[in-house]
């Protein structure tokens, strides 16, 4: 059913933004609603990550995004003896590498106000007891936040899907409606309808969408090659 090169979709955020959560949350309507059997892979790229290398500024440390191994990366998703439908890719750097951005078809940037990624990194580590709280704190302003000013907020200028609050479920939705379509190229239209892919409305929203506005609608976009175009679902 797959061809040699997967659909390559690229999701990129902040520290503790939700990227994981998004991967999972459109592997998961994407297989639910398709009426064939979808083969979806998600790579987290920290397993690329191959030492911790920073550099400091003043009186921080930045880390720095040659810490990973884009070219592994690159070339495990050209030759991928697995071959999937779809491949999700997350990480603090997904849309950091300009040959992983090119080879990709579709590039989504999950952010997050920077209060609510620091009380989930909190929740995450000091109140699971992975590590103190004054740590957890100096890891943040020393090496995240600067981290995120100097190399990662940047990368959303490269993003086709901004999801400005997290992985909102119909933000998840409209990012499976442009995925359609490149399954449609993929597999020469086998099928697979835009009804088929979409989950049914959420209660309460029209056909209209909230308060008169249209949905949003993707239908016929095709995210390959458009480097300057950019979705912002508020």
């Amino acid at each position: 059913m797959s061809e040699a090169k997967p659909i390559v979709i690229l999701i990129g955020g902040g520290h503790c933004s939700g990227k994981k959560t998004c991967a999972s949350d459109i592997a998961d309507c994407l297989i639910r609603h398709s009426p064939e059997k979808l083969d979806v892979q998600i790579i987290d790229m920290k397993v690329y990550l191959m030492s911790k290398s920073a550099v400091q500024t003043s009186n921080n440390y930045i880390a720095l995004p040659s810490r990973y191994d884009f070219g592994t990366l690159l070339k495990d998703l050209a030759h991928n003896d697995h071959a999937p439908d779809v491949v999700l890719v997350h990480g603090l750097y997904a849309l950091y590498n300009k040959e992983l951005r090119d080879f990709s078809s579709m590039k989504i940037f999950v952010d997050s106000d920077p209060d609510t990624r620091l009380t989930r990194w909190i929740r995450r580590d000091v109140l699971q007891g992975a590590a103190p709280l004054e740590d957890t704190l100096t890891q943040y302003l020393n090496f995240a936040r600067p981290e995120m000013n100097e190399f990662i907020f940047p990368t959303k200028e490269s993003a086709d899907v901004v999801l400005p609050r997290g992985p909102e479920e119909i933000g998840i939705r409209l990012i499976v409606d442009g995925v359609e379509p490149l399954l449609k190229k993929k597999h020469n239209v086998i099928g697979i309808t835009r009804e088929d892919l979409i989950a049914p409305p959420l209660p309460g929203i029209n056909s209209l969408g909230v308060s008169g506005f249209r949905t949003i609608d993707f239908k016929g976009e095709d995210f390959d090659g458009q480097k300057e175009r950019f979705y912002g679902l508020n």
